[in-house]
């Protein structure tokens, strides 16, 4: 049996953020933060696995093994973009999440080996 795990942690990204509305020349336009001065929240997911390796006996013709992994065992809802609205007279801000629950995942593999004197 193996068990493994992955810890991933970075640092959000910067992006540039609308900050307010202003009217010039009849038109409402928006006011923009300086480049890149935001950031989005801190990334942070674990990853575990368990292979169940089967039979190894050599002259066996195939191979098999179980695993059973969970992706983002923790089960935060990090941030993959944000993007924004106008609500009336106001700008509000969204986190996107892809994967905010932990997945199950079970993955059965197989390997067929052939005999080493047939081969060429």
């Amino acid at each position: 049996m193996n068990i493994s795990s992955n810890f991933f942690y970075s640092t959000g990204r910067p992006f540039t953020a609308p900050v307010a509305y202003y009217n010039f020349g009849g038109a409402d336009k928006v006011y923009y933060s300086d480049r890149n001065s935001m950031r989005m929240p801190d990334y942070i997911r674990l990853d575990i696995a368990a292979t169940i390796n089967g039979n190894l006996v050599a002259k066996k013709l195939n191979h098999s093994s179980w695993t059973f992994a969970v992706y983002n065992v923790l089960g935060r809802q990090n941030a993959y973009n944000v993007f924004f609205r106008s609500e009336g007279s106001r700008i509000q801000g969204y986190k996107m999440s892809i994967f905010g629950q932990p997945i199950f995942t079970v993955t059965y593999n197989f390997k067929f080996l052939g005999n080493a004197k047939d081969d060429f």
